[in-house]
């Protein structure tokens, strides 16, 4: 129906209405296309507290215009938003959206961790994320850890942040006790 753009920015807005029920030193990150970034709505909902908002790119469309993209990351991080690639290894978020974007976070997609801890082609390919991402300065989550064997194996490699069931179940925010080991601070 053409409203994709409008859906992503409702979404947006709402969960950053959430924003100032969060403690202080945690962040909040927001999945975007990267052609919503590119409207300027989008930037005005991330600037209420930009230190304390993350911006996830999806990997579900193409970047038409890298350097249009990377001029507006620089509004981003000028503000002191940071840019995340969610992900990571999925959909169009490969090799060439990491480096050119130079993400302050690279999420390494579910299908990369799942299994890891028994495939060396995985292990391989993390392990040079991981390596990639200590180069430009960024941090490394892996996204859907479910068994202990995964968190061991992204530990060994390097990889310091996760997410899933094995860490922490989705809850509300009325439930959640935000455990300092569920979310990365600010720092």
């Amino acid at each position: 129906m053409g409203l994709g753009a409008e859906l992503e920015l409702l979404a947006v807005s709402k969960a950053l209405d959430f924003l100032p029920f969060l403690p202080t030193k945690h962040f909040m990150s927001v999945n975007a296309s990267p052609a919503v970034t590119m409207e300027p709505k989008f930037i005005s909902l991330c600037s209420v507290d930009p230190r304390r908002v993350v911006v996830e790119l999806t990997e579900h469309n193409p970047v038409d215009d890298f350097p249009a993209i990377i001029e507006n990351l620089k509004r981003f991080r000028s503000l002191g938003i940071r840019v995340a690639v969610d992900d990571a290894g999925a959909g169009f978020a490969g090799l060439e959206f990491l480096v050119r974007l130079r993400p302050d976070v690279i999420k390494l997609d579910r299908t990369l961790v799942a299994g890891i801890d028994s495939d060396p082609a995985k292990r391989a390919m993390a392990a040079a994320l991981v390596l990639f991402a200590r180069d430009i300065g960024a941090t490394v989550i892996g996204e859907g850890i479910e068994r202990i064997d995964e968190l061991e194996t992204l530990t060994e490699l390097g990889c310091e942040r996760g997410q899933g069931f094995l860490l922490g179940r989705p809850s509300t925010l009325s439930s959640s006790p935000w455990p300092e080991h569920w979310s990365m601070s600010i720092d």
